[in-house]
């Protein structure tokens, strides 16, 4: 989402210094260009987010990653009932799906606004992970369905410090601010321990949350925003986005598709989605998966120790074009086949019939995150 997010940023920029021949552009010439870009990624990240769920991985008290989400804001003996677990897992689908909807008209849009933002909220501070980083996001991405005149009015707000107004004095806390986020993130990655990055988030979005619950409402004077680009060709962006989250249903790529935490399974021609129950086989990208039955290489022995596997384009690019070394012996399974691989000769032969060319485009732009189990039991990201 960010990388199209920016694309839409760098390419809008770009029509406007060519239309100026200059580059000294304004912001407010920008904005209204990819704004509306940003809004269909919110709108098509929620149906996703929904859309994705309705699995039965995601619906069983087993592998449903909602409970846990859960688990990590509940008290223990609160989480161990079976009301609380429902609650998560229809909570989440239904909380998803009516913000999406109530962003849509202009008299709810602020409902909309409020319900999203608190639902990222509230998973970005949960113990269970760290989301903090995509929770951000989101809450940021909300922003673009504000009224024009917000910023206006947060500025007359007499609530707000006179300091907090000079553009100076919240440049540099700006500054400020992004320093601490990279020295928490830095923190993070070598302690793993998330109160700091958690607490930080939390306190941002809490007081941005109350500033749109003040602040955000349209009135009937505030002008109306568009839906669609004036600059025609990035209208096209979160169509392509659209198109691309729907790739799990066609046999393209997997990740990076929005099924974060769903428990969606479409590989080996199998679906446990309710709606599309056989994936399209318009792409064989996920068809064959190799499972590993035996290694010395430690990056592959989790997947041996829980069963779960690779799709087969996947596992050739990360042995040719990553350049990884295989080492050997190794006991795969394709297709219900045992195969053992236990010199170059045998290698060689392998590759003969499991590899195939795989383009600099493919390589580039296909991502497949690990297979799970046709039945999950547990959470998995």
């Amino acid at each position: 989402m960010e990388i199209f997010l920016s694309l839409s940023i760098l390419l809008s920029f770009g029509y406007r210094a060519i239309k100026k021949m200059s580059l000294d552009i304004d912001p407010s010439e920008v904005f209204p260009l990819f704004s509306p870009v940003g809004r269909w990624l919110l709108i098509i990240m929620y149906f996703f987010g929904t859309f994705h769920k309705l699995n039965s991985g995601f619906m069983s008290f087993e592998s449903s990653c909602a409970i846990p989400f859960m688990n990590g804001l509940l008290p223990e003996f609160a989480a161990q009932y079976a009301l609380s677990k429902w609650l998560a897992i229809y909570g989440t689908l239904i909380i998803e799906f009516v913000a999406m909807l109530l962003l849509f008209s202009l008299r709810t849009k602020y409902y909309g606004m409020l319900i999203g933002m608190s639902f990222h909220l509230i998973v970005g501070i949960s113990s269970f992970g760290t989301l903090a980083h995509f929770s951000a996001f989101a809450i940021a991405l909300h922003s673009l369905f504000l009224p024009p005149e917000f910023g206006k009015r947060v500025c007359h707000d007499p609530i707000i410090p006179a300091f907090l107004k000079k553009k100076g004095f919240f440049s540099k806390l700006t500054i400020f601010f992004v320093i601490l986020q990279i020295v928490l993130g830095l923190f993070l990655g070598y302690t793993r321990h998330v109160f700091l990055t958690n607490t930080l988030f939390a306190t941002s979005s809490v007081a941005f949350i109350f500033l749109v619950f003040k602040h955000g409402r349209f009135g009937s004077t505030d002008k109306l925003y568009r839906m669609s680009s004036s600059f025609s060709f990035v209208n096209i962006i979160p169509i392509w986005f659209f198109l691309h989250c729907w790739s799990p249903y066609i046999g393209l790529g997997t990740g990076g598709t929005l099924q974060m935490f769903s428990g969606l399974r479409t590989e080996g021609e199998i679906s446990n989605h309710y709606i599309v129950q056989k994936p399209l086989d318009l792409f064989s990208y996920q068809n064959q998966i190799v499972y590993i039955a035996e290694t010395i290489m430690p990056v592959l022995m989790p997947l041996r120790e829980q069963g779960l596997g690779m799709v087969l384009f996947d596992f050739q690019r990360y042995f040719t074009t990553r350049k990884n070394t295989m080492q050997l012996p190794m006991k795969i399974r394709i297709d219900g086949k045992i195969y053992l691989i236990n010199n170059a000769e045998l290698l060689q032969s392998f590759a003969k019939e499991f590899f195939s060319k795989q383009t600099w485009l493919e390589n580039r732009y296909l991502s497949f995150r690990i297979v799970d189990h046709s039945f999950p039991n547990r959470c998995r990201h």
